[in-house]
């Protein structure tokens, strides 16, 4: 009997160390998949800009944003929707991308927003990028700055083959920053925005469609 004894306890001994350690191995991948998801979401670092990931509370930093003359022009937003806005960026993180507020590194200004997010185009779902900067810093090379930090995380962080970006067919500021990112125009497509003399939204303005493709970055 004391040898059965001995022998049952040894068997429980052991099997509570099986636990442990299977434990141990679970909270340590858990850890690992945390850590993965924080870098994804993490804070980037340009060679001018801090990249600080969008979520629910900086929905009063958006609305401000978007009270700039420059911005409001072509993305009016009240305050309801500059919530809805953060919020669906917060989610959009939670899947590896969204967009970022932008900072001047030398002066911690707040300069804008911009950067990769999901988004559905003609009913497909990918992954789109653009930008919107304070009027004032127009013209210094921010919006490009943004888009390369923007592309190198679609493709080198969450994988994906192709990045699209589109604005209204007249933003001739904007589509000569996706051309020099390197995209391509592909086509005419139809949302919610302005037309040309116009500063009225309409449901069907004509916005010019781009892409690029992870063969044809370059992330230097």
């Amino acid at each position: 009997w004391a040898m059965l004894n001995f022998a049952i306890t040894e068997f429980y001994e052991v099997r509570r160390a099986m636990t442990k350690y299977s434990r141990m191995g679970a909270d340590q991948e858990r850890d690992r998949a945390t850590e993965r998801q924080v870098a994804s979401r993490g804070v980037y670092r340009t060679e001018r800009l801090r990249l600080v990931p969008i979520d629910a509370r900086h929905a009063p930093e958006l609305w401000e944003l978007h009270q700039d003359e420059g911005i409001a022009r072509w993305y009016p937003l009240s305050r309801e929707q500059a919530l809805r806005f953060a919020e669906r960026m917060e989610s959009s993180w939670t899947r590896g991308v969204g967009k970022w507020l932008a900072y001047e590194e030398s002066t911690g200004a707040f300069v804008g927003r911009g950067g990769p997010s999901w988004a559905v185009v003609e009913g497909a779902e990918c992954v789109e990028i653009g930008w919107a900067l304070r009027q004032e810093v127009w013209g210094r090379g921010y919006a490009t700055e943004i888009g390369r930090a923007g592309l190198d995380h679609a493709f080198s962080v969450l994988g994906v083959e192709e990045v699209v970006a589109f604005t209204e067919v007249h933003n001739v500021r904007s589509r000569a920053v996706m051309e020099r990112l390197g995209m391509r125009y592909v086509r005419q497509i139809l949302r919610p925005g302005l037309i040309a003399g116009s500063s009225e939204m309409r449901k069907d303005a004509p916005f010019a469609l781009y892409r690029i493709t992870r063969a044809a970055h370059d992330p230097s």
